[in-house]
């Protein structure tokens, strides 16, 4: 997982990536609003390994980076993160499955919601009604992103676009525009890629649907 000024919802992030995954790998890619801080406590707490840098950013080497450090640990299959996602609960449930998956199948991708505005709402509309992401593949030691990627966003190592997919029932949910100071924050770092999506922030007529999230078995409320 890479971070860039998420303080008000990091802690939260990772504490439901672990709650899920054993081990959560965080670079910290220049952040000045208190997440090294906050970071840095949840490594107190054996919650994280954590890195930190202030160089310029660069999106290759910043997933290059983690994924030496993954290395370390050989394992068996790797949960490409930003800081401003987590999985449902329901992913405990497919857990075991996706560890007996057959090897034809190198990536999982599930459906992503993009809450909106708050977190009891999520969009349905244009590009956000069939979105889905490819966060988790399996690893296989020197797999590696091109230095020229220029979003963190690109998840899947080349060598593994062309495997079979295993769709799971749990969505990933989006907290980047859960509020609309973040979502500010989020179009300016867009525009430094050239990439300017202010009009899915700001569109004439939204399409909401109210965000229940889905537990995994046994688990209520």
């Amino acid at each position: 997982m890479t971070v860039w000024n998420f303080n008000n919802k990091i802690r939260y992030v990772i504490k439901r990536a672990r709650s899920l995954f054993d081990h959560v790998i965080v670079l910290d890619t220049g952040s000045s609003d208190g997440s090294v801080e906050t970071l840095l406590d949840l490594e107190r707490q054996g919650l994280i390994e954590f890195y930190r840098y202030v160089k310029e950013r660069g999106a290759g080497r910043d997933s290059n980076f983690l994924m030496e450090k993954a290395d370390a640990h050989r394992p068996e299959w790797i949960v490409k993160l930003d800081h401003d996602e987590y999985y449902e609960d329901a992913l405990y449930d497919q857990l075991d499955r996706i560890r007996n998956l057959p090897g034809s199948i190198g990536v999982v991708t599930s459906r992503r919601v993009t809450l909106w505005k708050d977190t009891n709402k999520y969009r349905v509309d244009g590009r956000y009604r069939l979105f889905r992401e490819n966060t988790m593949f399996r690893w296989h030691e020197g797999l590696r992103y091109p230095q020229s990627a220029v979003h963190h966003m690109e998840r899947i190592p080349e060598p593994l676009l062309s495997t079979k997919h295993f769709k799971t029932k749990a969505r990933l949910v989006h907290l980047s525009q859960s509020d609309e100071n973040r979502m500010k924050l989020q179009i300016e770092r867009l525009r430094e890629f050239d990439r300017d999506w202010s009009h899915h922030f700001s569109p004439e007529k939204v399409k909401l649907r109210r965000f229940i999230e889905r537990k995994r078995k046994g688990i209520t409320g």
